[in-house]
C-alpha cells in the first residue's frame, strides 16, 4: 500500500473520528494516509487503496456527504481492477432490516467496478462496541499486513 484514502460517510461524526484513529495507525504502519470527508474522483488518483468508513442513516442510506462521491462513481462508473478497496460500516443491529446499509451499498457499487476487495466488510454494531475501534482493531491490523 503506497497511498491510503480514508472515504468516510458520517452524520454525527463518529465515522470522522473513527477514521482519523486509523489514519494514526496507517502513519505507525508508515503508511502515507489522506482522510476524505467530501471526496471526488479527482483527490483519489494516486491512492492505490481506498477505505471506507461509513455509518449508516435512515432506512439504511449513504451518509449525505458521502452520497456525491457515490453518484459520481455511478455516473463516471470508473474502472477499479487496480484499486484496493474495503468497508468499514457502522451500523446499530437494533435496526435489523437497515444494518449497515451504507456500507452494503458501497459494497455493491464497489464490486460493479470491479475494485480488488482485500477484506470482507467489516460491520461494527453500536449495540456490541461503544468505542468502534475497540472492534475494529484486530480486523485493521490484518488489513495492514495484507497491504
Amino acid at each position: 500500500m503506497n497511498k491510503l484514502a480514508i472515504i468516510v460517510g458520517s452524520v454525527f461524526g463518529g465515522a470522522s473520528a473513527l477514521a482519523e484513529e486509523i489514519g494514526e495507525m496507517a502513519s505507525h504502519h508508515g503508511v502515507e494516509y489522506e482522510v476524505l470527508e467530501d471526496p471526488t474522483l479527482a483527490q483519489l488518483e494516486g491512492a492505490d487503496f481506498w477505505l471506507f468508513v461509513t455509518s449508516t442513516t435512515g432506512q439504511g442510506d449513504v451518509p449525505p456527504n458521502l452520497e456525491p462521491f457515490v453518484e459520481e462513481l455511478r455516473e463516471q462508473f470508473p474502472m477499479l481492477g487496480h484499486t484496493q478497496t474495503s468497508i468499514l460500516a457502522l451500523g446499530d443491529s437494533s435496526y435489523s432490516d437497515s444494518f449497515c446499509g451504507a456500507g452494503k451499498q458501497v459494497q455493491e457499487l464497489l464490486e460493479e467496478l470491479g475494485s480488488n476487495q482485500v477484506l470482507e466488510m467489516l460491520k461494527i454494531d453500536a449495540c456490541e462496541y461503544f468505542e468502534p475501534l475497540e472492534g475494529a482493531k484486530k480486523w485493521l491490523d490484518e488489513l495492514f499486513e495484507h497491504a
